[in-house]
Order: C-alpha cells, then structure tokens, then sequence
C-alpha cells in the first residue's frame, strides 16, 4: 500500500491592523441617519462646550494668580463644565462604540480599540498631569508649615491618594488658597488622622506639629533640616 507525504501546511500571514479611515466612519454614519445626525449634534456641543472650559480655566487662572484665590462661585462654575465636556465626550465614545457594532469584522473591532485607546488617554491625561511648579510650590508650602520635605514622588502619590485634591490642583493649578488647604490637609489626615486644624478650633497647634513631624519621619518624609544640609 502507497503512503502519500502529507503535504506542508501553508503558513497564514499575520493580519495587518485595519485603520478607520473617516472615509468610512463617514460612510457608516451616512446609512444610518439618526447615528450621522446625534454624532454631528455631539461634535458641535463638544467644541462649544470646550471653548467655555478653556474660557473658564483661562479666567481662573487669572483670578487666582492676581487675588491668590478664587470665588466659589466661579470654581464651582469651572467644575460643572468640565464635567459637562466629560459627559458629552462619553457620549460620543458610546455612540462611536454603537457604530462599530454595525460596521463588522475587521474595521468594526478596529474603531472599538481606537475609542478604547482615546478614552484611556483622555483619563490618563486628566487623572496624572499636575504642573511641576505647583509640586514644587506645594513642597514648599508642607516644609514651611511642617518642617518636612516631600519629594516630588512622594507628594505625587499623596495626591494620587486624594481625587478632591487631585482635580482641584488640575482646575487650579495655581495652586490659590483651596489648594494649599486641601494639601495640608490630605499630609494630616494620613499621618494623624485629622484634617488640618483651622482658626477657631483651638488646638494646640504646637502639639500638633510636633505629632505631625514624628509620624511623617516615620512615614519616610524627611526633616528639612538634613535635607537642606545634605
């Protein structure tokens, strides 16, 4: 009996990445007119609403670097319109997603990765990026009042620690008045367990210090006295 030689496999070549092109997110929208319709609606609301975010933080910026604060009003002001802008962004990345379903293998996975990949870093973006002259402030600031020094990764990290913190020195890099107190506050309620007392409290602020550098030194932060001396 004759044995046939199995023949070789041939091998497959590894699938290219498949781009959108806008041509075809274009093409896609166009077959579906309610999708084409709230997807240009979402685009005008987005630059609109971007132009007064950029207004605002332009205006606050201003405010806080003349006054060395700025009216809860218009801080509050600021925040509703980047959550604002953030909630129409999502929306346009849901409606994106929605589209992708409907355009099939490979381009719909394609433009579900691209989304994917924006909203990571438009996340990544707003949750990381604090101004090293306000780091370098705020070490500043925490050494006056405590006698400690924080290095830049270790100030990081606390404010990594606290979102309240975090988003208000990425509105108001300033950083004004709320800033600093948010700052000393975050450093004390991790070490002691309080916020940072405020006029009218009554506390010893002597003991206080006192208790606030032994638990930084043993927390790793360093006195600033070897620090400068080093």
């Amino acid at each position: 009996m004759s044995s046939q030689t199995p023949r070789p496999e041939t091998p497959t070549a590894s699938a290219a990445p498949v781009s959108v092109t806008p041509r075809v997110l274009r093409e896609a929208l166009s077959a579906d007119p309610a999708l084409e319709t709230a997807a240009h609606d979402l685009a005008r609301r987005i630059v609109i609403q971007q132009s007064e975010v950029s207004d605002n933080l332009s205006m606050l910026g201003f405010v806080a670097a003349r006054d060395g604060t700025v009216d809860p009003y218009f801080r509050l002001e600021a925040q509703e319109n980047q959550e604002a802008l953030a909630r129409l962004k999502a929306q346009l990345a849901h409606l994106l997603l929605t589209l992708a379903a409907s355009l099939g293998e490979p381009a719909g996975r394609a433009l579900t990765e691209q989304v994917t990949t924006l909203l990571c870093q438009e996340t990544h973006a707003s949750a990381t990026t604090v101004e090293a002259g306000t780091l370098t402030e705020l070490q500043d600031i925490i050494a006056s009042q405590t006698g400690l020094h924080l290095t830049a990764a270790q100030l990081t990290a606390l404010i990594g620690r606290n979102p309240d913190l975090k988003r208000e020195l990425l509105l108001f890099p300033g950083p004004d008045t709320a800033g600093r107190e948010l700052t000393t506050s975050a450093l004390s309620s991790e070490l002691v367990g309080r916020d940072w007392p405020t006029n009218g409290e009554g506390a010893d602020m002597k003991a206080f210090i006192s208790l606030l550098r032994t638990e930084g030194l043993r927390a790793g932060y360093q006195d600033l006295t070897t620090y400068l001396y080093e």
